[in-house]
């Protein structure tokens, strides 16, 4: 699911979701992208094009739901639809994984309820924060700081330990159902 609103979408698209897509496909996951216009994203080599608008989306569909960061404000507003989605995700008991700002439309669709996560700061009353890092909390899976807050406050991008955790949520759910 690609947010749009990016304050650094060059940069995002190239650290973040262009190092997602490249680790997703090279274990072997289909990768299908989304967004609320469903109008591409970015220019020149980082430009991406969401094969589907969120009014597209049929979770049941999928065998992940992968929420970057991508640098959108923490106040954004979140698209009725995409609360709906991830709502729906998470009663399929399907993986979920969100990185920093993204933690927030987690937040805000009401799914962190008894999990841990992780974010910049403890600041939900809903759910255990787990710091700044990684969290993989059943298929929940949380990351505090992204590419973008990386380089603004030193501490460690969690791109790929949250890309790593998602991957192996998802053969842990495939296994079970075979």
């Amino acid at each position: 699911m690609l947010r749009e609103n990016s304050s650094d979408l060059g940069y995002m698209l190239r650290t973040e979701v262009g190092v997602m897509v490249a680790m997703l496909e090279a274990a072997g996951l289909a990768v299908v992208t989304a967004s609320e216009s469903g109008r591409p994203m970015g220019e020149g080599i980082w430009k991406i094009k969401p094969e589907l608008k969120l009014s597209d989306v049929r979770m049941a569909d999928y065998v992940g739901l992968l929420l970057p960061s991508l640098a959108v404000g923490l106040v954004v507003p979140v698209p009725a639809k995409l609360i709906k989605i991830l709502r729906r995700a998470v009663a399929l008991e399907t993986p979920v994984a969100a990185q920093h700002g993204s933690v927030v439309v987690l937040q805000r669709s009401g799914v962190l309820k008894k999990k841990k996560y992780a974010f910049e700061r403890p600041v939900f009353r809903e759910g255990e924060y787990a710091g700044t890092g990684v969290v993989r909390d059943g298929k929940l899976i949380t990351s505090g700081t992204c590419p973008h807050l990386a380089r603004e406050t030193g501490r460690p991008d969690g791109t790929e330990t949250l890309i790593r955790l998602f991957v192996e949520a998802i053969a842990d759910c495939r296994e079970r159902n075979m």
